[in-house]
């Protein structure tokens, strides 16, 4: 199916990803090719996906699409689907695999051969864990790791910043289309990554808004993208514990740093008994596992 139209199917209003999976796979059994927006109207009217949709209704997302289109094109951002030779294959078998995603940057980094480690932590670490992240991002760049992050504010900033100091290459995960960056604060950060032959990944598209869930979504990519999950500064209700438990699900190793203050031992404690997380207290501990 061509890009716009699964586009624009994700830009009407009402009609979800598995709504849309399973109008794909209607085509593709029926081995029905749609190339244009009127053989869509004609189909969605066939297969009743959306007994509510109307032809105006599917004409304005089409209208947005091309606008998104041309966006993406005037700003060297690649629009991947399924069937793309760059589409990461891990992404494919993750619960609710995104049907399309957008990637500014190096693109060769999406690649297999590349092994990628996602530092993740606390948006507001004490010092000794923003050293942590800096410096242990910084050593795994210079053994030629691609650095998976989430632009957050903490942790994640500063395992771009380690990254980046290091002339490594990174990916920053975002939870917005590329058209923004979130939080605005980290633009330049974001600038630097693609400047230094990183990337900026999304699955929403440019335009869209940024609502509570897509952090949470955000943080499946991020842990499915990486062959290993470093938490550097967390607790048990922070939003790390979302990437763990992805994390766990995805079967990838989880490394957490060890920390002194009692509400971040009792998360690793819990990460260790509950997700096979393995605890480690210098820099060391992890390169010996991270080979």
């Amino acid at each position: 199916m061509n890009i716009d139209i699964l586009l624009t199917l994700i830009n009407i209003k009402g009609v979800g990803e598995k709504t849309i999976k399973s109008f794909i796979e209607y085509c593709e059994l029926k081995k029905i090719k749609i190339d244009d927006i009127v053989q869509l109207i004609e189909v969605i009217k066939i297969t009743k996906i959306n007994n509510k949709l109307n032809k105006l209704e599917i004409y304005e997302a089409y209208e947005k699409t091309k606008k998104i289109i041309e966006y993406c094109k005037n700003n060297k951002i690649e629009i991947l689907d399924f069937n793309n030779h760059f589409y990461p294959k891990c992404f494919k078998n993750i619960y609710n695999a995104p049907l399309i995603i957008f990637y500014k940057g190096n693109i060769e980094l999406l690649k297999d051969k590349y092994k990628k480690v996602a530092i993740v932590g606390t948006r507001v670490p004490n010092e000794k864990s923003k050293r942590f992240s800096f410096e242990l991002s910084n050593i795994l760049a210079k053994k030629d790791k691609v650095i998976v992050s989430g632009l957050a504010l903490g942790c994640d900033t500063e395992a771009h910043k380690g990254c980046l100091h290091a002339n490594g290459k990174t990916i920053a995960v975002l939870p917005c289309g590329l058209d923004k960056i979130y939080p605005d604060s980290n633009i330049n950060l974001a600038n630097e990554i693609i400047e230094k032959e990183g990337g900026l990944l999304s699955e929403y598209p440019i335009f869209s808004q940024i609502n509570k869930g897509n952090f949470i979504a955000r943080d499946r990519l991020q842990s499915a993208l990486s062959d290993f999950v470093i938490v550097i500064q967390t607790n048990l209700s922070d939003g790390t514990m979302h990437t763990v438990r992805f994390a766990f699900q995805q079967f990838k190793k989880i490394i957490v740093a060890y920390h002194e203050t009692g509400d971040e031992n009792k998360a690793n404690k819990y990460i260790v008994e509950n997700f096979n997380g393995i605890v480690i207290e210098n820099l060391d501990e992890i390169l010996e596992i991270i080979k």
